[in-house]
């Protein structure tokens, strides 16, 4: 079917509009439904004229309310339809990945590597590898001049950790996470839910927030899809690049803690338990691999606990003290529903049980101990599953 309009170009800015994580509306159908005193003063005639208005006026005024609604009073058939395009909460059934496979580059993608769960690690006897910490951060790359996110939308207010950078070598290619500095001395879990909501805020500067590299190439490279060298030969360059922040005392940019290259795989374990003392989320192990921008077997995540990205399908309202709040969600798992109760603070089951509307098709990261049965169904559940977060619009559902 997508493929049948490849022709239809209103059908392909559509797809655009709804399926590009950079384009952002600030408009959802409860505020479509918001009261506004303020008259309406620009004249949108079209679907296309309104979508692109709202690509230029996307912080959810309420003149903007008032422009579009003023456009929506004027539909009068596939109502529902046109909202779903312009609160970009249409459900699909497919993803940007699906609809380039039909209509090559349609939607610009931003792809970087990925690593693959645990159970696919394979590693003959003799094998060299690499352990490192896993950060808890925000995925970002730094590439020609922006920090860029893991679903390709520039991030602000890092200005320093830019200038950081460039003062290294602005040729490069640098991957790694944002994470706020813990001068303070919290928690994993609870310094990552801070550092997010400053990375997502919009403040001009966040001086709070590090950069923490685990990989670099040249950048020129990355047209190719990978690094011209394997793990080990970049290795070296992050070893030499550790050295020359310590030398130049930058504050604002790391190099991932490494703590074990060589063959022994009990190492793994015997760090793994030792990161877990430590409060990490776990361990990285890099095989003398190129970078690959995907995911891959070269890189494997290592951690007690694992995660996977689902979509929201339900949200239920809490019993007794959490009445009137999110008491769990219900997450798409496999063939089966998943119902989340664990992993929120007051604050979040209030804003998810405000937002619920909105939130259902979103993307949650769940963690979870293992993949088990369900003793009703006999279908695959996930044992011991705990909230993490709602991902950002944009991002995909992914088992790994």
């Amino acid at each position: 079917m997508i493929r049948d309009g490849k022709n239809d170009e209103l059908f392909k800015k559509c797809l655009i509009f709804l399926l590009d994580g950079n384009i952002t509306t600030g408009i959802s159908k409860k505020k479509m439904q918001k009261e506004v005193s303020i008259v309406s003063n620009a004249v949108i005639n079209s679907l296309d004229e309104a979508m692109e208005y709202l690509k230029t006026h996307n912080t959810g005024t309420d003149l903007d309310v008032a422009n579009v609604r003023e456009f929506m009073n004027s539909i009068e058939e596939d109502y529902e339809i046109y909202e779903g395009i312009i609160t970009k909460s249409l459900k699909l059934g497919c993803d940007a990945k699906t609809v380039n496979k039909a209509i090559p580059g349609l939607i610009e993608q931003w792809e970087v590597q990925l690593g693959s769960a645990f159970n696919k690690l394979k590693l003959r006897d003799g094998e060299w590898f690499s352990l490192s910490q896993k950060m808890n951060g925000n995925r970002a790359s730094y590439y020609k001049g922006e920090l860029i996110s893991r679903q390709g939308k520039i991030f602000t207010g890092m200005n320093h950790i830019i200038h950081e950078l460039e003062t290294i070598d602005s040729d490069m290619f640098y991957d790694g996470e944002l994470i706020r500095k813990n001068i303070d001395g919290l928690s994993d879990g609870e310094n990552f839910r801070i550092g997010t909501g400053i990375i997502n805020s919009d403040a001009v500067a966040k001086p709070e927030i590090k950069f923490v590299i685990f990989d670099m190439f040249p950048a020129d490279e990355l047209a190719d899809g990978k690094s011209n060298k394997r793990y080990r030969d970049r290795k070296k360059g992050l070893q030499e690049l550790r050295k020359k922040i310590s030398e130049q005392k930058l504050k604002n940019i790391e190099v991932v803690t490494m703590v074990y290259e060589g063959t022994d795989q009990s190492k793994i374990m015997e760090y793994l338990d030792e990161a877990t003392n430590l409060g990490w989320e776990g361990l990285m192990l890099n095989k003398n691999t190129v970078y690959e921008c995907k995911r891959t077997l070269g890189l494997i995540k290592i951690k007690k606990f694992y995660t996977m990205d689902l979509q929201i399908i339900g949200i239920l309202e809490g019993d007794g003290r959490l009445k009137g709040t999110a008491g769990a969600i219900a997450v798409k798992f496999s063939d089966n529903i998943v119902n989340v109760r664990s992993g929120f603070d007051d604050k979040s089951r209030d804003f998810i049980w405000r937002n619920r509307e909105e939130l259902i098709g979103r993307i949650a990261e769940v963690k979870y101990k293992e993949i088990s049965k369900d003793k009703k169904t006999g279908l695959e559940s996930l044992q011991f599953p705990v909230f993490v977060q709602i991902r950002e619009i944009g991002k995909e559902i992914s088992y790994d």
